[in-house]
């Protein structure tokens, strides 16, 4: 489930990329979070390429804890320059994701409609059949300095039993601006 919404919320915010741009997601996804406790099983989730401007989810994702409110999530890009990522100018903090999920104003608002917002049981599996994320739209141009590496991280916090805890996921692409 964060892996996919890393994605999501990070592709509906370069949401601008024109026809002759197009970005790759590597399928491989990062801790950045020292942690063997994970929140959610990843093993049944898949990024589909069907084409340069058309990636699918398919697959789903299981909460492995009970996620309850608040359910903070910090997102920002990084791109990769001169041999070290540097931020750049996308970051969004949230202070409570179990009501940010079912927020008509959040561009991610179609896409998780359907699923059930905090709490969310232990076990809980979301399920997504070829769900397409767009990246092609609306900008006509992109500078060609956005081209490169970049890296999309999704920093979150969890409460289980009262203890705060962490999860961090990093997804990596390339945007090729032609």
């Amino acid at each position: 489930m964060i892996l996919l919404f890393v994605i999501f919320i990070s592709l509906q915010m370069i949401n601008f990329i024109d026809a002759k741009n197009y970005l790759t997601v590597d399928d491989e996804l990062k801790d950045c979070a020292k942690t063997d406790d994970h929140l959610v099983d990843w093993s049944d989730y898949n990024l589909v390429a069907i084409n340069d401007t058309l990636t699918v989810v398919n697959g789903s994702v299981t909460f492995l804890r009970d996620v309850i409110s608040p359910w903070s999530a910090h997102f920002y890009a990084e791109r990769y320059e001169r041999g070290q990522w540097l931020m750049q100018g996308y970051v969004q903090k949230l202070q409570d994701l179990c009501t940010e999920l079912h927020n008509q104003l959040q561009p991610w608002y179609k896409k998780f409609k359907d699923f059930d917002t905090c709490p969310i049981p232990k076990g809980t599996k979301w399920v997504f059949n070829m769900v397409p994320i767009e990246m092609v739209n609306k900008v006509q141009y992109l500078p060609p300095h956005y081209a490169g590496r970049w890296r999309i991280i999704f920093d979150t916090k969890y409460f289980e039993n009262g203890v705060e805890k962490r999860e961090c996921k990093m997804g990596f692409g390339n945007l090729f601006v032609e």
